[in-house]
């Protein structure tokens, strides 16, 4: 995403939720892009907003030339599993040292229903 703020949503056993917020320099459908398969969220943005679409071989180069480019400071992954019990798609390896935060499921979902 080149400007603007999009939301990601799914739905869940009380219907659609937010899970995610992206705004600039945010990359959005890359696991789709690179694996295949289906869609794992609806997309809305409030306002317009500008985008870059690039095919399955780019994102691969993307990743391989900047390895750091999938999450940065303050992004959050494993955010499906968390909400609907959805199996991790991927795997998270980090190229530098870095300080995460754990969250059990349920108090993820708290957070989420109350933002």
């Amino acid at each position: 995403m080149l400007d603007g703020r999009i939301e990601a949503a799914v739905v869940g056993h009380h219907g659609p939720m937010t899970v995610a917020a992206h705004g600039p320099r945010s990359i959005i459908g890359e696991v789709t892009t690179m694996i295949g398969g289906r869609r794992t969220a609806t997309l809305r943005a409030s306002k317009p907003l500008r985008i870059a679409v690039i095919g399955q071989d780019a994102l691969h180069q993307v990743f391989d030339e900047h390895p750091d480019a999938l999450l940065g400071p303050g992004q959050d992954f494993g955010e499906l599993g968390a909400m609907l019990g959805f199996p991790r798609s991927a795997t998270a390896g980090a190229t530098t040292d870095v300080v995460l935060t754990a969250m059990p499921p349920h108090e993820f979902r708290a957070k989420v229903e109350q933002a």
